[in-house]
Protein backbone atom coordinates (compact mmCIF):
# COMPACT_ATOMS: atom_id res chain seq x y z
CA UNK A 1 0.00 0.00 0.00
CA UNK A 2 1.63 3.53 -0.85
CA UNK A 3 1.14 6.36 1.57
CA UNK A 4 0.52 9.23 0.91
CA UNK A 5 1.84 12.54 2.32
CA UNK A 6 1.50 16.50 1.42
CA UNK A 7 4.77 18.80 2.54
CA UNK A 8 4.83 22.06 3.40
CA UNK A 9 6.55 23.70 0.55
CA UNK A 10 8.44 25.60 3.53
CA UNK A 11 9.21 24.35 6.98
CA UNK A 12 5.80 25.04 9.14
CA UNK A 13 6.93 27.98 12.13
CA UNK A 14 9.24 26.52 14.85
CA UNK A 15 8.45 28.47 17.88
CA UNK A 16 9.43 27.81 21.54
CA UNK A 17 6.33 26.84 23.83
CA UNK A 18 5.16 29.33 26.12
CA UNK A 19 2.64 29.19 29.33
CA UNK A 20 -0.89 30.44 30.35
CA UNK A 21 -2.14 29.68 33.51
CA UNK A 22 -1.61 25.68 34.13
CA UNK A 23 -1.48 25.42 29.67
CA UNK A 24 1.50 25.36 27.82
CA UNK A 25 1.26 26.40 23.87
CA UNK A 26 3.55 25.58 21.15
CA UNK A 27 2.14 26.50 17.74
CA UNK A 28 2.49 23.99 15.46
CA UNK A 29 1.39 26.10 12.14
CA UNK A 30 1.09 29.87 12.04
CA UNK A 31 -0.86 31.84 10.15
CA UNK A 32 2.51 33.35 8.65
CA UNK A 33 2.56 29.63 6.70
CA UNK A 34 -0.88 29.45 5.64
CA UNK A 35 -1.29 33.05 4.52
CA UNK A 36 -3.53 33.81 7.63
CA UNK A 37 -6.36 30.81 6.62
CA UNK A 38 -5.59 28.65 9.86
CA UNK A 39 -2.98 28.43 12.47
CA UNK A 40 -2.77 24.88 14.41
CA UNK A 41 -1.78 24.80 18.27
CA UNK A 42 -0.83 21.76 20.74
CA UNK A 43 -1.90 22.73 24.29
CA UNK A 44 -0.75 20.54 27.06
CA UNK A 45 -3.02 21.22 30.27
CA UNK A 46 -3.26 20.24 33.34
CA UNK A 47 -5.95 19.45 35.84
CA UNK A 48 -6.58 23.53 36.75
CA UNK A 49 -6.56 24.04 32.82
CA UNK A 50 -9.80 26.43 32.36
CA UNK A 51 -10.61 29.73 30.37
CA UNK A 52 -13.44 31.32 31.14
CA UNK A 53 -16.55 31.67 29.17
CA UNK A 54 -15.30 33.53 26.39
CA UNK A 55 -16.79 34.25 22.58
CA UNK A 56 -14.65 34.42 19.52
CA UNK A 57 -15.43 37.72 16.85
CA UNK A 58 -13.43 35.94 13.92
CA UNK A 59 -11.99 32.13 14.56
CA UNK A 60 -13.61 28.89 14.37
CA UNK A 61 -11.93 26.45 16.59
CA UNK A 62 -11.54 22.88 15.69
CA UNK A 63 -10.02 20.60 19.21
CA UNK A 64 -8.53 16.95 18.70
CA UNK A 65 -8.05 15.17 21.81
CA UNK A 66 -4.94 13.28 21.79
CA UNK A 67 -4.49 12.55 25.66
CA UNK A 68 -6.73 13.08 28.63
CA UNK A 69 -10.23 13.78 29.11
CA UNK A 70 -12.47 17.25 29.33
CA UNK A 71 -15.70 19.03 30.15
CA UNK A 72 -16.44 21.38 26.85
CA UNK A 73 -19.29 23.95 27.30
CA UNK A 74 -20.76 25.27 24.21
CA UNK A 75 -23.39 28.03 24.68
CA UNK A 76 -25.31 26.15 27.52
CA UNK A 77 -24.59 22.30 26.66
CA UNK A 78 -21.77 20.58 28.22
CA UNK A 79 -20.11 17.79 26.92
CA UNK A 80 -17.17 15.36 28.06
CA UNK A 81 -14.84 14.97 25.37
CA UNK A 82 -12.09 12.34 25.64
CA UNK A 83 -9.21 10.85 23.72
CA UNK A 84 -9.72 10.63 20.01
CA UNK A 85 -12.80 13.20 20.33
CA UNK A 86 -13.08 16.21 17.66
CA UNK A 87 -14.70 19.15 19.26
CA UNK A 88 -15.97 21.87 17.00
CA UNK A 89 -16.28 25.71 19.00
CA UNK A 90 -18.09 28.04 16.30
CA UNK A 91 -17.23 31.54 15.82
CA UNK A 92 -19.69 33.39 17.76
CA UNK A 93 -20.99 30.73 20.42
CA UNK A 94 -20.10 31.06 23.66
CA UNK A 95 -18.09 28.28 25.27
CA UNK A 96 -15.20 27.07 28.10
CA UNK A 97 -13.04 24.19 28.54
CA UNK A 98 -12.18 22.75 32.00
CA UNK A 99 -10.12 19.58 32.42
CA UNK A 100 -10.97 16.58 34.02
CA UNK A 101 -8.24 14.32 33.81
CA UNK A 102 -5.04 15.20 35.40
CA UNK A 103 -3.15 16.58 32.29
CA UNK A 104 -4.73 16.57 28.87
CA UNK A 105 -3.08 16.80 24.85
CA UNK A 106 -4.62 18.79 22.39
CA UNK A 107 -4.67 20.01 18.90
CA UNK A 108 -6.22 23.03 18.00
CA UNK A 109 -6.42 24.67 14.69
CA UNK A 110 -7.94 28.22 14.86
CA UNK A 111 -9.38 29.16 11.05
CA UNK A 112 -8.86 32.03 10.14
CA UNK A 113 -5.84 32.30 11.78
CA UNK A 114 -4.77 34.93 14.74
CA UNK A 115 -5.87 33.56 17.80
CA UNK A 116 -2.57 31.75 18.38
CA UNK A 117 -1.10 35.62 18.26
CA UNK A 118 -3.75 36.34 21.19
CA UNK A 119 -2.05 33.76 23.19
CA UNK A 120 1.31 35.21 22.58
CA UNK A 121 0.59 38.08 24.03
CA UNK A 122 -1.17 36.75 27.35
CA UNK A 123 1.62 34.32 28.09
CA UNK A 124 4.55 33.69 28.81
CA UNK A 125 8.12 32.04 27.73
CA UNK A 126 7.95 28.48 28.83
CA UNK A 127 10.78 28.12 31.46
CA UNK A 128 11.10 24.38 30.42
CA UNK A 129 10.78 22.01 27.37
CA UNK A 130 7.30 21.52 26.75
CA UNK A 131 7.53 17.48 27.75
CA UNK A 132 8.66 18.99 31.55
CA UNK A 133 6.68 20.15 34.45
CA UNK A 134 5.64 23.62 34.60
CA UNK A 135 4.60 25.93 36.89
CA UNK A 136 0.50 26.59 36.70
CA UNK A 137 0.94 30.14 37.85
CA UNK A 138 -2.43 32.14 37.67
CA UNK A 139 -4.75 33.14 35.16
CA UNK A 140 -4.39 36.67 34.63
CA UNK A 141 -8.34 37.42 33.48
CA UNK A 142 -8.43 41.24 33.33
CA UNK A 143 -5.54 40.73 30.95
CA UNK A 144 -7.20 38.01 28.65
CA UNK A 145 -9.99 40.43 29.40
CA UNK A 146 -8.13 43.80 27.61
CA UNK A 147 -6.19 41.64 24.80
CA UNK A 148 -8.82 39.87 23.92
CA UNK A 149 -10.67 43.09 22.60
CA UNK A 150 -7.54 43.64 20.68
CA UNK A 151 -8.43 40.12 18.73
CA UNK A 152 -12.43 40.12 19.08
CA UNK A 153 -12.38 37.72 21.54
CA UNK A 154 -15.05 38.67 24.63
CA UNK A 155 -14.43 37.38 28.29
CA UNK A 156 -17.34 36.83 30.61
CA UNK A 157 -15.48 36.10 34.07
CA UNK A 158 -18.53 35.86 35.99
CA UNK A 159 -20.01 32.87 33.79
CA UNK A 160 -22.36 35.50 32.69
CA UNK A 161 -23.06 34.86 28.91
Amino acid sequence: MKRLATLHPRSPTHEDPFDLHADRFRVLISGDDTHGRFATVEVRGRRSFELPVHVHTFEDELVVVLEGELDVRIDEETRRASVGDVVLLPCGVPHEVKLRSDTARLVVTYSPAGFERFLREVSRPASTSVDDAFDPGVPNVPLLVTVGEQYGVTFYPSREC
